[in-house]
């Protein structure tokens, strides 16, 4: 006897599946959303929170109906169901390209597939006890904001790792992904808590269930969680200053720093450029900051990265309780004026959070009273820009208003929220000085603190912008060139650095280290590879000449151009 299922069948089933119903319309909606429409850690991770959802409300109600239904079959049947997911995410790269697929495809078991689990077993332990489906998102709700909140809120790291929508590995900017141990770690230990789980939903259906799995599970928890420091589950501040081997006191800082690549005069440099940094931004705000400065000092982006999972995007925590900047030991005379003005800002921030709510207003101040570097002033940059020369003034003050936001700035292309916010906030402090920007700082409210609107403050500013008799001839091309540096959300492959990069950086962080011998030799084994890579053979001819090779040096591009 022939078994055959209709197309009217398949569709009947196909709608009065939830699941299947609610994982279409997510990828559907993924299809049009950048970086969602890509498999990789972000659409995993927003995949992970729906799944939890989704997964447990269809295995809370099999449960139920069934009492002690077979655990595998519900298991199984909400993982096939997933794999609608992948199948979307996949097709989507006919209009979505997505140059980093395989290692995104690494994330899909690792976040929405464990998490799955969890929320099943989950589901059949509070299904055995008797409770209601909304048990099953309060504790998803309460993982989601807990983990962060402990993590972030409480440790000098910029990654969290989450039971539900697997973790956020580091900052937005930073395009390379860290991946740590403690990702494979923390997932493992979610795959634990479901094994608990659903040892205390046998239990519940029957008391002659053995109790010792369920003690050896916790047990095993419980050392993971004494041991979490080292596996890289989290990163506590005492943890953290342990793993420097060198301490530099001065007047405001506690300098933190690496002994074997850092000699005794580079600290004494450091810790003059670290107390000349703080009184000029004194000057600047008119203010003390309170409570000593931690100044973590990595010697290279690697370190950095194992530690806090920020590797090349500086960051300065102001929400933890002790002040403090990271930064990379090479950016001690670029960035760490920047971080500073960050732990300054810290004073006259939002309590509880020390920050602001208006976003541009964070990074404005921050940039704004950078140093002069040589370049072209933030003032010129903008100026010379042809999105200010194509605009009229109250458009243009209109938008940089809306930058100030969270969606505005964060969305928005990285060079052009910081030049446009920093040029903005400068104009406000030369010419109404700091006290009214730090009342207008916390909540970003310029009517109470100037007695006029962000859009007519902005109307000044363009004023004055156009009125520079003025400006570097190199402005206009380093804007254009800096603005036109496309966003995380508008890349065409995310996350993806090519691999010539990225022995680049590998070689550049040995020159860093001091051993430039070694540098020198994967500088040259990278241009032979990759002969058309200018920032290798500039890498590679300086490397040259710091290891006393200027005849070969020249001899080489001396060829090189002839060709």
């Amino acid at each position: 006897m022939a078994f055959r299922i209709s197309s009217s069948d398949l569709k009947s089933r196909f709608l009065r599946d939830p699941e299947i119903v609610a994982y279409s319309i997510v990828g559907a909606i993924f299809w049009f959303i950048p970086l969602l429409n890509r498999l990789h850690v972000e659409s995993m991770a927003v995949l992970a929170f729906i799944a939890y959802f989704v997964s447990g409300r269809a295995a809370v109600g099999i449960f139920q109906a069934s009492g002690d239904s077979d655990f595998g079959r519900v298991l199984f049947g909400r993982l096939k169901r997933l794999l609608l997911m992948l199948f979307m995410l996949t097709f989507a790269v006919l209009w979505a390209p997505n140059c980093d697929y395989f290692r995104g495809l690494l994330f899909f078991p690792l976040f929405p597939g464990i998490t799955v689990v969890l929320s099943v077993c989950v589901a059949f332990a509070l299904a055995a006890s008797g409770a209601r489906y909304y048990w099953h998102v309060l504790i998803g709700l309460f993982l989601v904001i807990s983990g962060p909140v402990f993590d972030i809120g409480f440790h000098p790291q910029f990654y969290t790792y989450n039971h539900v929508f697997g973790g956020i590995l580091g900052p937005l900017y930073d395009e390379e992904l860290v991946l740590r141990s403690g990702l494979y770690w923390f997932r493992g230990l979610t795959l634990l808590w479901a094994g608990l789980a659903y040892f205390v939903g046998r239990r519940f259906v029957s008391l002659q269930y053995s109790m010792w799995r369920m003690v050896s599970v916790v047990f095993v928890i419980g050392a993971v969680y004494l041991f979490s420091a080292y596996l890289g589950l989290n990163t506590p501040e005492l943890y953290l200053q342990q793993r420097f081997s060198g301490h530099r006191q001065t007047e405001h800082f506690d300098l933190h720093y690496d002994t074997s690549t850092t000699s005794d005069t580079q600290v004494e440099r450091w810790a003059i450029e670290h107390e000349y940094r703080y009184a000029r931004l004194r000057g600047q705000l008119g203010i003390e900051v309170e409570g000593r400065i931690q100044s973590y000092i990595y010697p290279d982006a690697a370190s950095r990265a194992s530690l806090t999972g920020a590797r090349f995007t500086s960051v300065a925590p102001v929400w933890l309780r002790r002040p403090q900047v990271h930064v990379l030991a090479s950016q001690i005379g670029s960035v760490f004026p920047h971080e500073l003005a960050h732990v300054f800002s810290r004073e006259f921030g939002l309590p509880v959070i020390r920050a602001s709510l208006a976003v541009g207003l964070i990074e404005g101040l921050a940039v704004a009273t950078e140093p002069p570097d040589g370049r072209p002033s933030v003032h010129e940059m903008v100026a010379s820009a042809e999105m200010f020369r194509d605009l009229d003034a109250k458009e243009f003050a209109e938008r940089v208003a809306s930058t100030l936001s969270i969606s505005g700035f964060w969305f928005g292309r990285s060079a052009v929220s910081y030049t446009v916010s920093g040029s903005f906030i400068k104009f406000l402090l030369d010419r109404y000085g700091s006290d009214p920007l730090k009342s207008a700082y916390g909540t970003g409210s310029f009517e109470s603190a100037y007695g006029k609107s962000s859009v007519a403050l902005a109307l000044e500013w363009v004023g004055y912008l156009k009125s520079l008799e003025s400006i570097d001839r190199s402005a206009a091309w380093r804007a254009n060139l800096a603005f036109g540096e496309l966003s995380l959300f508008e890349k065409t492959c995310p996350h993806w650095v090519p691999k010539r990069v990225r022995s680049l950086r590998a070689a550049l962080a040995l020159v860093s280290s001091g051993q430039l011998i070694e540098a020198y030799e994967r500088l040259t084994e990278l241009i032979t590879a990759y002969p058309d890579f200018s920032l290798g053979w500039t890498s590679w001819g300086r490397a040259g000449l710091a290891a006393n090779d200027a005849e070969l040096v020249r001899a080489r591009l001396s060829v090189k151009e002839s060709k």
